[in-house]
């Protein structure tokens, strides 16, 4: 499958680079995680929370760090989470932004329950018809700035939440998740990049496979992204799991 991948690196600004089958809301199905509920949705063999997680703690009931000062995020090299902006509206609205070290724990999700891997997004891109419009059918139905493609007939719920590094950007505008998944570095043998792109990937730098959706588009876009950004995190799990 050929996949158009945009970068999100660790610098001041952000270098940017199949089923016929419904989506089925399972509107009756709810997930209690740390006092708060959230919605659960099923695709294929996959259950994804209809919901961006929003905890500050592990399963276990550890704090995960609680990060306000932008100075200090980019740097951080271990667990972080933050809210857009440090507002606590954006907060209820958009759920928590955490940087890959929180996710890498494998902690940070209900027991039994997951950050997907690349293969499980790419599992929900091909059920919504494929990258192409994939994006336009998870996207809630209002909170994009001047409109957006499509709506969501799918229950996922998509919001633009922006995203964290050296300060918060692009919230109305964008959503970006993360996988569970390193980049094989033999990826980066097979496609075909300019020049400026391969001096930055020429360090032994660990890159992590992400989504994006963006405000006018319908398409669910592949990124590569550094471990030190603050993205947004659905949890999921499969119908095999108890």
């Amino acid at each position: 499958m050929k996949m158009k991948v945009t970068f999100f690196l660790a610098l001041l600004f952000v270098l940017t680079g199949c089923s016929n089958k419904l989506f089925m809301s399972q509107n009756n199905q709810k997930l209690k995680y740390h006092k708060k509920q959230y919605g659960v949705i099923q695709a294929g063999d996959l259950y994804w929370m209809s919901e961006n997680l929003a905890t500050t703690t592990y399963r276990s009931g550890k704090k995960i760090p609680l990060i306000t000062d932008y100075n200090i995020w980019p740097e951080m090299m271990k667990p972080a989470c933050g809210y857009y902006k440090n507002d606590t509206s954006n907060f209820r609205k958009y759920g928590l932004l955490y940087n890959w070290y929180a996710v890498n724990t494998g902690k940070v999700c209900p027991a039994g329950w997951k950050v997907p891997s690349h293969e499980e997004w790419l599992k929900l891109e091909e059920f919504l018809g494929g990258e192409k419009i994939a994006g336009g059918k998870m996207k809630a139905v209002t909170g994009w700035k001047r409109g957006h493609v499509s709506g969501d007939d799918i229950g996922f719920k998509a919001l633009p939440g922006g995203y964290r590094l050296n300060d918060d950007f692009l919230e109305g505008f964008e959503g970006i998740w993360w996988t569970r998944t390193e980049a094989d570095a033999s990826y980066f043998q097979k496609v075909e990049m300019n020049d400026a792109y391969k001096d930055l990937l020429s360090g032994n730098i660990i890159y992590i496979w992400g989504r994006k959706i963006y405000y006018n588009s319908s398409e669910l876009v592949t990124t590569l992204n550094q471990r030190e950004n603050g993205f947004s995190v659905r949890c999921v799990r499969s119908k095999k799991t108890k």
